[in-house]
C-alpha cells in the first residue's frame, strides 16, 4: 500500500484546474510529479475522455500530479510550442499572431493555443522551424498550474476565459505542411513499404543502435541489419556502403551500452547517455554534455532534498543527508574518463541542488506518520503503509512496527530502578519521541542520584531513533553558538546525557527550542542561513538541576523524572547490546505511551514526587531566592536599611545577568513573603522615618589581613 492523501478541488490548485479543464472540452492525462511524462499509458485518451471522477481518484493517488492536455480533434485544440531566442526569431516568418489563449511554460518558452484545423495535421516528429513544433493529432502538451521539473510554474499569459481559441495564422500551416512532406520524403516508404534514399541511413544506424543497447553480439546485429536492408531499402546500401556507414560505427559500441565509454564507467541506465550527452547518431561521436539534463536525470531517478545548502537522498524509505563529495562521485560516475572536470561536477551539482530545492517546513512536517523500518506508521488509524519518496521524511525509527513483540529484559531494567508512575511518563516520553508531534511544548530532564539508569534510558532512546537522527548539544550551549541551532534539524531527538548544572540564564532558548509552531534560524558554516521549525525533542540527565534565571514559566515547559535507586555495583552490566534485540518490543512500548499521552491530549502522567521536585526546582530558580542564598545572610541579630539591600539587590541582579523584577515596595513585600521571620520595622529620625529590615544582613566581606612581608593577604590567617 501507499500513503494516500485525499484533497478536494477546493484544496488542490491543480485538481481544480483539471477539472475546469475537462469541463470546457478538453480531454485530461495525468502526468508525474514535475514530470512532462504520462503517469501511465494515454493513447485511449486520444479518442476518450477521462470523466470527472477518473479525474479526482488520480489525484486522490497522487495529489501533487502535473496535467496534461491530449491535442488533436479530442480536444479540439493545437498548441505551437515556441523554445527559446530561436524559437522568438522563427515567430518573424510566420508574421501577425491573432489574440489567442497563451502559457509562459516552466523552461521560459511560450504555447499558443488555436483551434484544431484537422486530423491531417498531426503532432510533428521535429521542428518546424528552429525553436518551433507542433502538438496536435497525436500529442499532448502540459498545462498550468503545471511545475516544470525545474520546479518553475506553467502559468497562463492569456487565460481561457479570457479570449477564444484562434484560427491558426495561415503561414503556421504552410510550414507545418512543408516540414511534413520534407520528414515523409527523406524517411517515408514508398508504395511497397520500402525506405527510399535519404532515410536508409538514419532508419538503419537507429535499428543497429537499439539492438547493440539490449545486449546483442556485432555478428547477430550484422545478420539483422542485413536482413532489413535486403527487405526494406530501395535500393538496399551495398556491402562497402554498410561497413562504412553502419558496421564501423557499430564496433564502438559495446554490448549493453549505449557507447563504449572506457572501462569503468557505470551506466546504470544503458541509453541515458544520449539524454545528456549531445551525440552524432550517424557516426556514433559525442558532441558535447548537457549539463542541466544529467542534472534532470539526477533528480528523476534519485529522489533528493536540498535544504539550506544540504542534500539529503532518498534512500531505502529516507532521506539520508550526502556530502557534497559523494554525490560529486555518483556524477562523475555518468561522465567521460577525462570530462570529470571540476568546474562540471559543481555545476552539476548545484543543478541538482536547484532542482530539488525544498523549503525546510515541509519537511518531516506531518507528525501523525513515523517512519520506521517496515513501512509508514499512521497513529491516527494505525495503520502502516509502503515507503514512498513523496513523503519528505529525514527520520527512520531503527525498529519494525509489530504490536504484540516484546521487551522483557528491558521492562525488568525499568521495574528495577523505578516505581510505576515514572516509568508511566518514560513510557510517554518515549512514545512522544518516536512520533513527529510537539504539542507539547516540554523538554525532559531525567535527574536522581548516581549510576541510577539514567544514561542506559538515554541511550536506548537514541538507539531506537537512530544515531544519525541525534544531535547533542547541551541546553546551555545553544545560546553561545549560531552554528549549533541547524544541528537540529531533521533531528528527532537532542539529547545530554551529562548536562553542566550551570546556570541557563537565558530561559528564552526553551521556548524556542520547545515551541512547535514558530521557526528559527539556523546556519551551517560554509552554507546559507536557513529557517526551519524544531521537530527535535529534549532529552536530558543530571545529578543536579541547573537554575534557570528570570521566567517561572519556562520550567513548566521541563518534565522531570527523578531517578532515586542506585544499581548496586554488581548489577551493573553493559545492557544495550541486550536491549538491540529487543527494539521492536521497546517501539511496541513506546507506542503505548504514545497512545496514552494523545488520549489525554498531550499531558504527561506525573508522579507525586516529580511534581514536588518540580515546585522545588522553581523556587531554587526564582532570582530573589538565588539572590537570598548566594548574597545574604538571615538570621535574629541581623538587620539592614531597606534601600541598602533593595541597592544590594539591584547590582547583583546587573551584575549576574538577572532580570530586575521588583521594585522597591514590592521587593520588600515578596522578600518578607518568602522568608515571614524577617521583619520590617521604621524608626523616626529628626530627618523623617527609615525603614529597616530585622531578622537579615548582606553576607559582609573578609577583612583583608597583613601576610609576614607586610604584603595585603585576603582570607583566614594561616595560623
Amino acid at each position: 500500500m501507499t500513503v494516500v492523501t485525499i484533497q478536494n478541488a477546493d484544496s488542490n490548485p491543480r485538481l481544480k484546474a483539471a477539472l475546469d479543464l475537462e469541463k470546457q472540452g478538453f480531454s485530461i492525462i495525468i502526468l508525474g510529479e514535475k514530470s512532462k511524462k504520462a503517469a501511465g499509458p494515454w493513447k485511449q485518451y486520444q479518442t476518450e475522455r477521462m470523466t470527472e471522477d477518473q479525474i479526482r481518484a488520480a489525484f486522490a493517488k497522487a495529489p501533487f500530479s502535473n496535467i496534461g492536455i491530449v491535442t488533436g480533434t479530442i480536444s479540439g485544440v493545437m498548441v505551437l510550442d515556441v523554445d527559446g531566442p530561436q524559437g522568438i526569431e522563427s515567430l518573424k516568418e510566420i508574421g501577425h499572431l491573432p489574440a489567442t489563449p497563451s502559457v509562459r511554460t516552466g523552461s521560459g518558452g511560450i504555447h499558443y493555443y488555436y483551434k484544431h484545423p484537422g486530423k491531417q495535421y498531426r503532432n510533428s516528429a521535429g521542428k518546424i522551424a528552429p525553436g518551433l513544433d507542433i502538438r496536435a493529432e497525436g500529442g499532448m502538451i502540459v498545462a498550468p498550474p503545471s511545475i516544470h521539473p525545474n520546479g518553475e510554474l506553467y502559468e497562463w499569459t492569456i487565460g481561457l476565459d479570457e479570449v477564444e481559441l484562434a484560427d491558426p495564422p495561415e503561414k503556421l500551416l504552410e510550414m507545418i505542411k512543408a516540414a511534413s512532406a520534407e520528414r515523409h520524403e527523406a524517411t517515408q516508404a514508398d508504395a511497397t513499404g520500402d525506405l527510399i534514399e535519404g532515410g536508409r541511413n538514419d532508419h538503419l544506424i537507429r535499428q543497429a543502435g537499439s539492438l547493440r543497447v539490449r545486449g546483442l553480439s556485432l555478428p547477430a546485429i550484422k545478420a539483422a541489419i542485413l536482413a532489413e536492408n535486403e527487405t526494406r531499402c530501395s535500393p538496399p546500401l551495398t556491402q562497402s556502403e554498410l561497413e562504412k556507414t553502419i558496421f564501423k560505427t557499430l564496433e564502438k559500441w559495446e554490448p549493453g551500452t549505449a557507447l563504449d565509454f572506457s572501462e569503468g564507467v557505470e551506466n546504470e541506465d544503458p541509453e541515458s547517455f544520449f539524454n545528456w550527452y549531445e551525440v552524432d547518431i550517424k557516426t556514433g561521436n559525442l558532441k558535447h554534455l548537457v549539463i542541466d539534463r544529467l542534472a534532470a536525470h539526477f533528480q528523476m531517478r534519485h529522489p533528493a532534498l536540498s535544504i539550506g545548502g544540504a542534500l539529503f537522498q532518498y534512500d531505502n524509505g529516507v532521506y539520508k543527508i550526502l556530502a557534497d563529495d559523494q554525490i560529486k562521485m555518483q556524477v562523475r560516475q555518468h561522465l567521460l574518463p577525462g570530462k570529470a572536470r571540476v568546474h562540471t561536477l559543481n555545476e552539476a551539482l548545484s543543478l541538482y541542488k536547484m532542482l530539488t530545492y525544498t523549503e525546510a517546513d515541509k519537511v518531516n512536517e506531518k507528525p501523525h506518520l513515523i517512519n520506521l523500518k517496515n513501512g509508514v506508521l499512521d497513529v491516527k488509524t494505525w495503520k502502516t503503509y509502503e515507503h514512498n519518496p513523496r513523503l519528505k521524511s529525514t527520520v527512520q525509527i531503527q525498529a519494525q512496527y509489530v504490536p504484540e513483540a516484546s521487551a522483557p529484559n528491558f521492562k525488568k531494567y525499568l521495574n528495577d530502578i523505578l516505581d510505576e508512575d515514572a516509568q508511566r511518563t518514560l513510557q510517554e516520553i518515549a512514545g512522544y519521541i518516536v512520533s513527529g508531534y510537539t504539542l507539547a511544548k516540554k523538554l525532559f530532564i531525567l535527574t536522581g542520584v548516581s549510576n541510577s539508569g539514567k544514561s542506559v534510558f538515554i541511550n536506548v532512546i537514541e538507539m531506537l531513533v537512530g544515531p544519525e537522527n541525534c544531535s547533542h548539544v547541551a541546553l546551555q550551549d545553544f545560546g553561545n553558538d549560531r552554528f549549533l541551532t541547524a544541528q537540529l534539524f531533521g533531528k528527532t531527538l537532542n539529547s545530554n546525557a551529562d548536562l553542566s548544572h550551570d546556570a541557563l540564564k537565558n530561559s528564552a532558548i526553551i521556548k524556542m527550542l520547545t515551541g512547535g509552531a514558530d521557526a528559527i534560524e539556523a546556519q551551517r558554516k560554509g552554507e546559507q542561513a536557513f529557517s526551519f521549525v524544531n521537530r527535535a525533542r529534549l532529552l536530558f540527565s543530571c545529578n543536579r538541576l541547573p537554575r534557570i534565571y528570570n521566567d517561572k514559566t519556562a520550567i513548566d515547559r521541563i518534565t522531570i523524572v527523578k531517578f532515586e535507586r542506585t544499581v548496586p555495583p554488581e548489577n551493573r552490566v553493559d545492557l544495550i547490546p541486550i536491549f538491540k534485540d529487543e527494539l521492536d518490543g521497546i517501539l511496541a512500548w513506546a507506542l503505548e505511551g504514545l497512545k496514552r499521552l494523545m488520549k489525554n491530549k498531550f499531558i504527561f502522567s506525573e508522579s507525586s514526587g516529580a511534581v514536588e521536585l518540580l515546585d522545588e526546582y522553581k523556587k531554587t530558580c526564582d532570582p530573589l531566592e538565588i539572590f537570598l542564598e548566594d548574597v545574604c545572610e538571615v538570621g535574629a541579630d541581623h538587620e539592614i536599611g531597606s534601600k541598602e539591600l533593595y541597592a544590594a539587590y539591584e547590582k547583583w541582579a546587573l551584575e549576574s545577568g538577572h532580570q530586575k523584577v521588583f521594585a522597591l515596595n514590592n521587593f520588600v513585600v515578596e522578600l518578607r513573603t518568602m522568608r515571614p521571620e524577617i521583619k520590617k520595622i521604621r524608626v523616626r529620625k529628626a530627618y523623617g522615618y527609615v525603614s529597616f529590615l530585622k531578622g537579615i544582613r548582606l553576607i559582609p566581606e573578609e577583612e583583608p589581613t597583613e601576610d609576614f612581608t607586610g604584603q595585603i593577604y585576603q582570607g583566614t590567617i594561616p595560623w
